[in-house]
């Protein structure tokens, strides 16, 4: 994320176009006190305000803050010139408006770390978080009854989500940064009953807490369609569930050496075809693996993907087999299963400030 000052000549240009929208607007009202001119250059000066709303948020997205001055500026053409020129309805909602957007990043945080939520078996302790800036934070998962993890939670699609009120997101790098497989800490990987999660925010500065949501996808019960690859007689696999909406194949299972992991290891290469889905292309999350001992073995080696209409045809690589495994079962998820075994850890408004070590 880079850091102001670096103006995009669009932006400047659609607030110079939406400025003099207003200022116009508010001095054609001043020359001409009617009920008509007053709806038209309210509905003016409310399009123009909307038209600079889209500007304002790519700077915040790229930055992580706002240009005050164009921020100041409308705000106070919206409100104080358009009252004082004798608009009712452009000041009420601009008002409005802004309360709703500033008054979260003032709130206190409503709770101290470390945070501790229990749900659906399922325990998440946020340990760390700094949100101003670049930071981030730092959690721990794990299973209530002292199952292995990976057993019941994805841990490749892990979605870490907060927001300062309800129009200030605070983003977090991709999901895949959640995977301790892709942590540079080995001591970070499952083992057993829980893991370690560590995740890089970009906040504002100046917001005194916000929002947090965690969600982890459990693996759903049942599959729409499944099959079982030998790893001893690797051979082509295609299964077609009773349903006959869903499809899967499994072809050009051989063995050979990595090509996505380094250093190079000896890894399952294959291609897997499925399709039924309402989107086109693949979330990473409708395949799920499972080995003749019942360990799950992350997909995640994504060679290539090759977009259909109604699902994908992907190129994978399959790592950590387990030597004494004999076979490998492939299930396919719908959409629906997935949704439904999501499982959301709310912390609620949290402090914004780098934690005590």
């Amino acid at each position: 994320m880079k850091r102001p000052p670096s103006f995009d000549p669009m932006w400047a240009l659609v607030w110079a176009i939406c400025f003099g929208a207003i200022f116009c607007s508010i001095v054609s009202v001043a020359l001409r006190r009617n009920p008509g001119s007053r709806l038209v250059c309210s509905i003016a000066a409310g399009s123009a305000l909307l038209g600079a709303w889209c500007p304002i948020a790519s700077f915040y997205g790229n930055y992580g803050t706002y240009p005050w001055f164009v921020v100041g500026g409308l705000a106070a053409l919206s409100t104080v010139g358009a009252a004082l020129c004798g608009l009712r309805v452009v000041p009420f909602v601009s008002t409005v408006f802004c309360g709703i957007w500033f008054y979260a990043p003032f709130l206190p945080a409503s709770h101290s770390l470390p945070i501790v939520k229990r749900v659906n078996g399922l325990e998440c302790t946020l340990l760390k978080l700094d949100g101003q800036g670049v930071g981030g934070a730092e959690f721990d998962l794990r299973a209530m009854n002292g199952q292995k993890l990976t057993g019941l939670v994805d841990l490749g699609h892990v979605d870490l989500e907060g927001m300062i009120g309800p129009i200030m997101p605070v983003e977090f790098d991709p999901s895949r940064v959640f995977d301790p497989r892709n942590q540079d800490d080995p001591e970070s990987a499952p083992a057993g009953a829980s893991a370690l999660f560590r995740a890089r925010a970009h906040g504002p500065e100046w917001t005194r807490s916000f929002d947090l949501k965690l969600t982890v996808r459990r693996w759903p019960k049942s599959a729409v369609g499944s099959t079982t690859l030998l790893l001893a007689n690797l051979q082509s696999q295609v299964v077609r569930p009773a349903t006959n909406h869903y499809s899967l194949a499994i072809t050009g299972a051989r063995w050979g050496q990595s090509q996505n992991r380094i250093p190079t290891v000896k890894c399952l290469r294959l291609t897997i075809d499925f399709s039924g889905f309402i989107y086109s292309g693949t979330q990473g999350t409708e395949i799920g693996i499972v080995d003749n001992l019942g360990d799950r073995i992350p997909l995640d080696g994504f060679s290539s993907v090759d977009v259909s209409p109604h699902g994908a045809s992907v190129e994978a690589e399959i790592y950590d087999i387990n030597p004494k495994a004999k076979s490998l079962r492939v299930d396919l998820y719908s959409e629906t299963d997935t949704a439904k075994n999501r499982t959301v850890f709310d912390f609620g408004r949290v402090s914004a400030t780098p934690s005590p070590e």
